[in-house]
């Protein structure tokens, strides 16, 4: 495990077990995409690195705007050029000078630039992994149930491998990114942050968070010699509530209290019932969180206990969540599924 004493870590009162790292300061609008992946690939090579002095190298580049930019234009280089030889009809030169990095253009970097590629055939033998992960509002944005369930089977498979390694979990916010590395050495695991606003987030009291947030907006407004708005300052602020509470979630995540496909099964349950009475939706997300977490064997238990728990439930509203629930966990588990057959119009009542 990386000796961090001597890192400025920002203060996580909310989450106690994850190091909030101080990154390189975001100055310019568009850019957290590509502060992000500068980040990922500073703390993984003073993870990989041996040698002390390697580790401090890059640990130091971390905080070093000089370091950044270098990195920033080598990979806005590069991208630039994939995006002409396929055909891209836009002026690419000022979308990415200002626009934010879309998720596919950044999961083309990480797969594609040369320094992940060199980095992974180095490190061969070390588990190196990364997932994509939306969040926003309070909810899981994953889209659609298969993107979900990849992302949660990388999680397990890391979590419970005993192999020394690093899952990377970019993690997209209404309109940023920010980046979760999971570390595991000898079994025991670590938990870093980053996030280029180096906003403490994690020790912001709920009633400061505004406070801070727009103090945060005013210095930056001075800075670059900018008028206030407070469109943005309201919609940071949503994004410091939704980092505090997805950060909670992912230490109960690594500490296993929780699984990402429980929590975004019980949201989509829970906003697909929300009309209907709350004895219902509560009722929804009992199951879903034993039924995600169960093993498969139980499999066929759980869904006779969905059944049983829907009798207050109309026909049509019971038939629609034992099929939302098969639908998701047929593809998780889909052994344990061929204990259970799928309930059939005929069988609704």
């Amino acid at each position: 495990i990386l000796k961090m004493a001597d890192y400025p870590i920002l203060e996580s009162t909310l989450a106690p077990y994850i190091n909030h790292l101080q990154v390189v300061k975001q100055t310019r609008g568009g850019l957290c995409g590509f502060h992000s992946l500068f980040n990922t690939y500073c703390l993984l090579r003073a993870i990989l690195e041996k040698k002390t002095s390697d580790q401090v190298k890059y640990l130091l580049k971390l905080r070093s705007a000089f370091s950044f930019w270098k990195y920033y234009y080598t990979v806005r280089g590069f991208l630039l050029e994939h995006l002409k030889k396929n055909g891209q009809h836009v002026d690419v030169a000022n979308y990415l000078k200002d626009g934010s990095l879309a998720r596919g253009d950044l999961e083309y970097l990480v797969n594609k630039h040369p320094k992940n590629i060199n980095l992974k055939k180095r490190y061969s033998s070390f588990y190196l992994d990364y997932c994509t992960i939306y969040y926003g509002y309070s909810h899981f944005m994953m889209g659609t149930p298969k993107i979900a369930i990849q992302a949660q089977k990388k999680i397990d498979k890391f979590l419970n491998s005993k192999q020394d390694g690093v899952l990377i979990i970019y993690l997209g916010l209404i309109n940023h990114w920010v980046t979760f590395i999971i570390h595991q050495r000898d079994s025991k695991f670590s938990l870093y942050y980053m996030d280029s606003n180096n906003i403490p987030h994690l020790s912001i009291k709920d009633e400061d968070a505004y406070k801070t947030i727009l103090g945060n907006h005013e210095e930056r407004c001075r800075i670059l010699n900018k008028k206030k708005n407070m469109w943005k300052v309201k919609l940071k602020f949503h994004m410091s509530c939704d980092i505090r509470k997805v950060c909670v979630l992912m230490q109960k995540i690594v500490n296993k209290e929780t699984t990402l496909l429980r929590e975004c099964l019980s949201e989509e349950t829970g906003l697909f019932f929300k009309e209907y009475s709350s004895p219902l939706a509560s009722m929804v997300n009992v199951f879903t969180s034993k039924c995600c977490v169960a093993d498969p064997q139980d499999f066929a238990g759980m869904m006779e206990f969905c059944s049983s728990k829907l009798t207050n439930a109309t026909q049509e509203q019971a038939f629609a969540v034992l099929k939302l629930v098969y639908k998701w966990l047929l593809e998780y588990k889909p052994k344990a599924c061929l204990l259970y057959t799928s309930p059939s119009p005929r069988d609704r009542g």
